[in-house]
């Protein structure tokens, strides 16, 4: 795992638009830089949902029952529902080049929630506006 020295870079994702310099700061703390080798599943459907993933560089398959869904570009992310509970992952996630990602588990995430509040509200604001 490699530190995340960019949070700026987080600004630009929409789920953390919305937070503050410090904020996003805190966020990148929490998180980690972690790059796959193309073809690699990042993520299972089903499995049991524990981290969050922002696509910093490549791209990615989302896939459903087997079948392509969507396909995923830097600055898109996908775990979302692990950093607000425990539930099973709805699609899996397949790299189709060489991927570097940004990485907050679950567990990471409650803690910064816990420690800045605020930021729970605008991730789920935001979440919300996604649709």
């Amino acid at each position: 795992m490699i530190p995340f020295r960019t949070p700026g870079a987080l600004q630009h994702v929409p789920l953390f638009a919305t937070l503050s310099k410090r904020e996003l700061a805190e966020a990148a703390r929490v998180g980690y830089e972690r790059s796959f080798a193309a073809g690699t599943v990042l993520t299972h459907e089903g499995e049991q949902s524990d981290a969050f993933y922002v696509l910093l560089d490549g791209s990615a398959d989302v896939r459903r029952a087997g079948e392509s869904v969507n396909e995923l570009g830097a600055g898109d992310f996908f775990g979302e529902i692990g950093l607000l509970g425990h539930s099973a992952r709805t699609a899996s996630v397949v790299a189709k080049t060489d991927v570097k990602t940004f990485v907050i588990p679950a567990r990471g995430f409650r803690s910064l929630i816990g420690r800045m509040p605020e930021v729970h509200g605008k991730v789920l604001a935001a979440l919300v506006s996604r649709g």
